[in-house]
């Protein structure tokens, strides 16, 4: 994904059975990032509900947005740039069928001119974890 190019926005979606209590969210968005002279790139996560029968993203609810700028280790450019947070979220109304997005967007500022992200890239090979988010805990 191209900090304010195309595509600037990568999804991954997972089925829901049921609503998501708000509360505490934990974060890993760790990725490499790419592109001759890049050493810095912002990239905004969310995570969004999406109804099953949605055509697209208008009507998502989005449960908590987080930015972050990863900056690239010079001596080191094809290592995983790490992210990991907790974050407050909303709680989410979702049935059955209905879906929990994790979206990740490139933003252009505060990122070099051709900045590329890649989740997770090549994973332990590169030093980086598997994107991913953890639920809150139900009360």
């Amino acid at each position: 994904m191209r900090a304010g190019g195309s595509p600037s926005t990568l999804e991954a979606a997972y089925p829901l059975r049921e609503s998501i209590p708000a509360g505490r969210w934990d974060l890993i968005g760790d990725g490499l990032l790419l592109g001759n002279g890049v050493s810095k790139m912002r990239v905004r996560f969310e995570v969004r509900v999406r109804k099953a029968l949605a055509s697209d993203d208008s009507a998502d609810q989005i449960l908590f947005a987080v930015e972050n700028v990863f900056v690239r280790d010079a001596a080191n450019p094809l290592q995983a740039v790490t992210f990991q947070t907790q974050v407050d979220g909303l709680a989410g109304e979702a049935e059955s069928g209905d879906k929990l997005v994790l979206r990740f967007t490139g933003l252009a500022a505060d990122s070099d001119i051709g900045a590329m992200y890649i989740p997770n890239a090549d994973g332990a090979l590169r030093g980086g974890r598997i994107p991913r988010v953890q639920l809150p805990q139900v009360p």
